[in-house]
């Protein structure tokens, strides 16, 4: 079994106790009760703190298990039908809330954006001048699209999803959850450098201040705990949320 490191566990469960946080008071926004402005303050730094958590962490776990891997081929295919199972997660996620949110479903969410970033880190994850070459690509169309954005508006009016999707242009859908891929695939290869050269070939150098909080603290076991249960508690907490609210 693979070592893991407990810093990365927690610093998952604290962004998503973050998030169910947030997602419980968006629910009561989206149901027509809210509690709290989810837009500015408190309850939007929560949101932002923790989706960046996330998808640099997705960076840092693709590094983790591709130097770990003894089969690199085999694990490009395991990486594959992972994100294919995400995908069909997040097409779940498209017709659940086709369904109860008609008029704002997710068209390209968490679940979409993770599995095609799994796919296209793939590119990248070989060695760190890759990953490097990413960022800067990744980084310059970012700038791009950020200034030069109505340059793309012919362009996006009869390619509303494609724009959608990249993060190109805002075409005003209305969806509940949207990570647009350009902007946050730059932070997945962010979190791949950081993985490449804090975590090279998946050995830390030293252990740390996490390891001794990790050993003697309940609540940093329960925050690894939950850390290492993201994937599946974020699953199910939406249902949870919707039925306590609803």
């Amino acid at each position: 079994m693979a070592v893991r490191f407990p810093e990365i566990d927690m610093i998952k469960g604290v962004a998503l106790v973050l998030m169910v946080i947030f997602h419980y008071f968006y629910m009561a926004h989206l149901l027509g009760r809210p509690i709290f402005n989810v837009g500015s303050g408190l309850l939007r730094l929560m949101a932002v703190v923790a989706h960046n958590i996330f998808i640099f962490m997705v960076g840092v776990n693709m590094t983790l298990s591709y130097s770990r891997a003894k089969d690199k081929n085999a694990f490009i295919g395991k990486q594959f039908k992972r994100a294919l199972l995400i995908l069909a997660f997040g097409m779940i996620m498209t017709a659940v809330t086709y369904v109860v949110f008609p008029d704002k479903f997710i068209r390209f969410g968490i679940f979409h954006f993770i599995a095609a970033a799994i796919m296209m880190s793939l590119l990248f994850i070989d060695n760190k001048y890759y990953t490097g070459f990413g960022i800067v690509l990744f980084g310059l169309l970012n700038y791009i699209i950020s200034y030069y954005q109505s340059n793309f508006a012919g362009i996006c009016d009869t390619n509303r999803l494609t724009c959608f999707v990249l993060g190109i242009y805002n075409v005003n859908y209305a969806a509940i959850d949207h990570f647009a891929f350009i902007p946050f695939f730059l932070k997945v290869l962010l979190g791949m450098g950081f993985g490449q050269v804090v975590y090279k070939n998946g050995i830390r150098p030293m252990n740390t201040m996490f390891d001794y909080a990790y050993t003697n603290s309940g609540a940093m076991k329960t925050l690894g705990y939950l850390g290492k249960q993201s994937l599946n508690i974020y699953l199910v907490h939406w249902v949870i949320i919707y039925y306590l609210l609803a």
